[in-house]
């Protein structure tokens, strides 16, 4: 549970700090470099405003949404397949699960430092929004949990 906190935490500090120092850019109406001309930065803070509506849209809003879900422990869990080989760096994984009861299709997040295969069966405790869980059991080949 502390590395789904963490993972909330230190990636919305990532985005405020973004958010701040736009902000800073365009209030003070700094340059973002002194070689630009105006028309390029205008261009370049227009380009770097679209895109923290994106992290905000995509990244912070299920974030906060993920907050009440954290408190009450209101987590989702599914069981089942995983649809590809598990992408990641380090600890992180991300994955598709197929579900065993319905086949529906669950991108999921979770820390996790072996690797896993395409059709090994996980059971994964997720929030709803964000996405970021822990993984609960990985079987392969239908074999009892490790």
């Amino acid at each position: 549970m502390d590395a789904i906190l963490f993972k909330m935490i230190s990636r919305s500090m990532i985005i405020l700090a973004m958010v701040i120092t736009l902000l800073f850019f365009l209030i003070k109406r700094k340059k973002f470099h002194s070689k630009l001309t105006d028309k390029e930065d205008t261009i370049l803070k227009i380009i770097s405003v679209i895109c923290v509506c994106i992290f905000l849209y995509k990244m912070f809003l299920p974030i906060i949404l993920d907050i009440p879900c954290y408190r009450n422990s209101q987590f989702e869990t599914i069981t089942g397949y995983a649809r590809d080989n598990a992408h990641g760096k380090g600890n992180d994984r991300s994955v598709v699960i197929i579900s065993r009861e319905d086949g529906h299709e669950e991108y999921v997040e979770f820390p996790y430092s072996k690797g896993i295969n395409k059709g090994d069966v996980l059971t994964v405790k997720y929030l709803p929004h964000s996405k970021y869980g822990i993984l609960i059991s990985i079987n392969n080949d239908n074999v009892a949990p490790k």
